[in-house]
């Protein structure tokens, strides 16, 4: 799965804003609106980023995409008063970005702000199944990657480990808390990232530095599509 937003420093209190990909936008799936082989082309809608996680715990999110608010006003509508539709350039104003587009797209969305500088940018992506991945990453991490074409972002690996609509669908009650995982060279990024995940109802688990943890969710990780919960010790 991939997707892009972006927040405020204190993401757990303050507007969230998730981007769909630059390529396309289909007015309905995803807080972060695209399709991918795994969160866009011709495949099922990528759903998490989505609105509904957000909805559900109280947390403003704003949604936005290249083709303007108006084509997912009602998306974001229909997940209720804290999902808001907004345009790209304010959507990029936020401080923490999910990068939800395919993976063939992220140097073109690199090259949506000059410099990336203060922002953190969580990559959803998963570059194994797309064209010409190989010929791109010359053997290094898509996340790796990532932060070349976006200078000066603090990169941040989560949210990819399992199929969007397994992360947006709710744990059965009395099933404890879905796990995620999240990887940085940053720890105070790395530690926003699962604050916000733990406001989303989720249980993060933080690997590590992206060369080390962060290869387990990158496709074919140990720990890509293991879907897991943690439940209280008795």
């Amino acid at each position: 799965m991939a997707e892009v937003g972006a927040a405020d420093r204190n993401a757990a209190t303050k507007p969230l804003c998730c981007l769909d990909s630059p390529q396309q936008s289909t007015g309905t799936g995803s807080t972060h609106v695209y399709r991918h082989p795994l969160h866009h082309r011709g495949h099922r809608e990528h759903r998490f980023g989505a609105g509904a996680p957000f909805a559900r715990a109280g947390v403003e999110v704003s949604i936005a995409n290249t083709r303007g608010p108006r084509s997912i006003s009602e998306l974001a509508a229909s997940w209720g008063s804290t999902v808001r539709a907004v345009t790209l350039t304010e959507a990029l104003a936020s401080d923490v970005i999910f990068m939800a587009i395919p993976f063939g797209a992220v140097e073109t969305f690199g090259k949506a702000l000059p410099d990336w500088n203060g922002k953190i940018v969580v990559d959803t992506a998963n570059a194994h199944y797309a064209p010409n991945a190989g010929d791109i990453l010359k053997g290094r991490l898509s996340s790796r990657y990532a932060a070349e074409v976006l200078p000066g972002a603090q990169i941040v690996k989560a949210f990819n480990q399992l199929p969007a609509q397994t992360l947006a669908a709710e744990v059965p009650s009395g099933q404890g808390k879905r796990v995620v995982f999240v990887s940085s060279d940053s720890d105070e990024a790395s530690s926003q990232i699962a604050e916000l995940a733990r406001t989303l109802g989720l249980s993060p688990v933080e690997l590590g530095r992206i060369d080390e943890g962060g290869r387990l969710i990158e496709v074919p990780g140990a720990l890509v599509l293991r879907n897991l919960t943690e439940q209280p010790l008795t």
